[in-house]
């Protein structure tokens, strides 16, 4: 999803972007050293879920001439924690070497050119973890808060949530959700001080 955001971004600033995105069986390496393909079937045809995802943008500006262009390769299935889509930057290489497909090949300079994240670019420039992604990580951890089971996964969720609080556009809506989880679960819950960044209420495992 954050790729895909990203993707669309672009056109605020490129006047067109092509996408080429496809799925990829790549090998797990056994301690032996031999390379092996699983991947699961699904629905009564058997349909093979790929153990990867691809995409490769190449983004131009009409007005300024600019080209960018870069590579992607993503587990497909949940990812833990919260890393940069950087970390997701490949040679273009590597992605036809593994899907068979040859890509834009018709690009002058494709392999010198600019790539849009990872190495390569300037600081400040890199794809990080989007514009978007503090919200999403604000999302996950209001998650982590409805999701507690009792006091103590609680308190731990909001001391997640204070040590955050810097990069998060949602604390009241936070607040509201460990008020309605304390009361709900009887937990002892320390609002803040009239004045004060709601951020500061504590909560605590109780009754």
């Amino acid at each position: 999803m954050r790729l895909e955001r990203f993707t669309k971004d672009l056109l605020k600033r490129y006047s067109d972007v092509y996408v080429v995105s496809g799925p990829l069986f790549l090998p797990t390496v056994q301690p032996d050293g031999t390379q092996i393909v699983q991947y699961p079937l699904i629905g009564k045809h058997g349909v093979a879920v790929p153990s990867h995802l691809f995409k490769v943008v190449y983004a131009t500006d009409a007005a300024t001439g600019e080209q960018r262009l870069s590579a992607f390769i993503l587990p497909n299935g949940p990812l833990r924690g919260h890393a940069d889509l950087d970390s997701f930057v490949v040679p273009i290489s590597e992605v036809e070497k593994h899907s068979g497909l040859s890509l834009f090949p018709e690009l002058a300079g494709r392999d010198a050119m600019r790539p849009l994240c990872g190495m390569g670019v300037r600081k400040g420039e890199r794809c990080g973890i989007g514009h978007m992604d503090g919200r999403i990580e604000g999302w996950k951890l209001l998650g982590h808060l409805k999701l507690s089971s009792d006091c103590t996964e609680l308190a731990d969720a909001w001391s997640e949530v204070q040590q955050k609080q810097s990069k998060l556009d949602a604390m009241p809506v936070m607040q509201r959700e460990l008020q309605r989880a304390s009361s709900t679960m009887a937990c002892e819950w320390t609002p803040p001080s009239k004045g004060k960044d709601a951020s500061s209420g504590q909560a605590a495992a109780g009754g």
